[in-house]
């Protein structure tokens, strides 16, 4: 979250978040990150389902648990096809 406060008053467009890591992602984890980081981004967040690279894919199912507001744009990149 530092690094979101960081951003503050950058020329950008919006967040792009993978899912988190760093001992395994289950469906609450990824939920959770995804929400707290949505919370405190005063930009748009994007989904980049970096799979390969995270050990964790993201679904709609998934996504259909995110917050529903602005701050949360339902844009997902999916690097698996």
């Amino acid at each position: 979250c530092e690094k979101i406060d960081a951003m503050k008053g950058c020329k950008i467009d919006g967040v792009v978040l993978t899912a988190p890591y760093y001992g395994g992602a289950t469906d609450a984890i990824a939920v959770s990150w995804f929400s707290r980081i949505a919370d405190r981004s005063p930009l748009p967040i994007y989904l980049y389902d970096l799979a390969v690279a995270v050990k964790y894919k993201i679904t709609m199912p998934q996504c259909s648990k995110l917050p529903n507001d602005q701050r949360f744009s339902r844009f997902i990149r999916d690097t698996t096809k």
